[in-house]
């Protein structure tokens, strides 16, 4: 079953009902990583905070939430790296990655940044 984001609002998203308070990454129907926690990069997304979703055998897109404002950055590199491995990558605020979550019939993996 393909997971749904319920709701979405600063600091808070909610996945079929279950309600989650910190940063989190999802496989189109399971949840990789319900506290994900991007050590050491504060508003900048790195090589190191994509590891759990490298390691996904699955291939396809993955949507990125930059956050309530879009704060987080993703560098360019990031977005290669991602491409090189085989993903089409999206990046948006939170609230537009939900939507485009939601919203993707294809294969798709989920990290969100759900504050700033």
């Amino acid at each position: 079953m393909i997971m749904k984001i319920t709701a979405y609002s600063f600091g808070k998203i909610e996945i079929d009902g279950d309600r989650f308070n910190k940063d989190i990454i999802l496989n189109g129907d399971r949840i990789i990583d319900e506290n994900w926690w991007r050590e050491g990069g504060g508003h900048l997304l790195t090589k190191q905070h994509l590891s759990q979703i490298i390691a996904q055998p699955e291939r396809g897109k993955i949507i990125i939430g930059k956050g309530y404002s879009g704060r987080m950055s993703v560098p360019d590199e990031i977005r290669d790296y991602l491409e090189s491995e085989g993903f089409e990558v999206v990046i948006q605020s939170t609230k537009e990655a939900v939507q485009s979550f939601n919203n993707s019939s294809s294969p798709k993996i989920g990290a969100f940044h759900i504050t700033c």
